[in-house]
């Protein structure tokens, strides 16, 4: 299902609210505004919002790991962390969560909706669609300090997977039964979009 902005994407989500607890997948692009929104669909629904990939960058020996080793352990490293850490941030809630920045790939989307589901989740997976130049832009304005390469090359590789793992979201939903999908598509700044949206 496509909502045009966040009031519209909250309203869905109240309305998926009869049950007894939901979990919100929020994923996207690099620079497509998922925290923006994890935050503050948060705030709206008083509920904890959990981020993996802060939480891989509070792990020094983690991160160190994937910066230097160019093996493919240091990914599967991380994809376990990455999971382990989820499934905690499952257990020790007694209410609906906020997963922000996942699932990244295919593999995610089975772990996503299967954790979810097997402790008593209602899957809720959310894709913020954001133009490429948007997300340039905003990249270019956040965290890579003149390193245009790296950012060109995070924008290319989501590119790629992305699709993929949005056709893979909608089967899921759509064969299991289980679980809902949205789509927020925006042409403006994320932070612009739903900062000014969650005030009223």
């Amino acid at each position: 299902m496509r909502v045009d902005n966040f009031n519209s994407l909250v309203s869905s989500m109240e309305r998926v609210g009869r049950f007894d607890r939901f979990i919100v997948f929020i994923t996207g692009a690099t620079g497509s505004g998922k925290s923006t929104i994890s935050s503050n669909l948060a705030r709206r629904f008083k509920i904890e919002c959990v981020k993996p990939g802060q939480a891989v960058r509070n792990n020094p020996a983690l991160l160190q790991k994937v910066i230097e080793s160019e093996s493919t352990s240091a990914p599967e490293a991380t994809e376990s962390f990455v999971r382990e850490w989820v499934v905690e941030a499952m257990e020790r809630n007694k209410s609906s969560i906020i997963v922000d920045g996942m699932p990244r790939n295919i593999s995610q989307v089975n772990f996503c909706a299967q954790e979810s589901h097997g402790r008593g989740y209602i899957p809720i997976f959310v894709l913020v669609n954001v133009p490429l130049d948007i997300r340039r832009e905003r990249l270019l304005k956040r965290d890579h300090k003149g390193d245009n390469e790296l950012m060109e090359r995070r924008l290319r590789d989501d590119e790629k997977a992305m699709p993929w793992v949005i056709e893979k979201m909608k089967a899921m939903v759509n064969k299991s039964k289980i679980g809902f999908y949205y789509e927020i598509y925006h042409r403006r700044s994320a932070d612009r979009e739903f900062g000014t949206q969650t005030e009223t």
